[in-house]
């Protein structure tokens, strides 16, 4: 090389290498705010889905103790939770509480409504059928938030099924 092009390579390989700096940043900045939004969006989906099940587990308390005040109360709350969820939360999570929702509001109205033996939301089932039925949605409403929340997330629904089966018979022991 000649010592005319040492000279330019000596002038500009700083500025070349600032330049690619600059530019690099502006590309790692970019992707790394696009995934703090990301990590930002599901924050706020799980603390949803925590209390969207909060709420699912107290309906359903209140439903096994008849307390139907209290379910008048919370039910509300749980419809504004479900409704942001069907906002923000993922298809393959809003599909099973859609299911969830309709069978929810056929349970209460049939365990609080007049008459146990009419059609409730287009549900004809009897209280135990339909209990059975929420409990499926349900549980494939939570396994299908912990995927959303956690991609290798190895519980099954039949875990959930479990778990929160034990916790309602416990309830159920409880007020008889």
């Amino acid at each position: 090389m000649s010592e005319e092009t040492l000279n330019l390579l000596k002038v500009f390989t700083p500025v070349l290498l600032g330049i690619l700096t600059i530019v690099g940043g502006f590309v790692l900045y970019g992707r790394q705010k696009s995934l703090d939004r990301k990590n930002e969006i599901l924050q706020e989906r799980r603390q949803l889905y925590r209390k969207f099940v909060g709420l699912a587990q107290q309906l359903q308390t209140h439903r096994l103790t008849g307390s139907e005040a209290a379910a008048k109360t919370d039910y509300p709350k749980f419809k504004i939770v479900l409704a942001e969820l069907m906002v923000t939360a993922p298809d393959h999570v809003v599909k099973p509480l859609q299911e969830l929702d309709r069978n929810i509001a056929a349970l209460l109205s049939k365990r609080f409504g007049g008459n146990p033996k009419t059609d409730h939301f287009g549900v004809e089932n009897s209280e135990a059928d339909l209990a059975a039925t929420v409990s499926a949605s349900f549980n494939e409403a939570v396994s299908e938030m912990r995927l959303d929340s956690f991609s290798d997330s190895q519980f099954s629904k039949a875990f959930f099924d479990q778990i929160l089966n034990a916790s309602i018979a416990v309830v159920g022991a409880r007020i008889r």
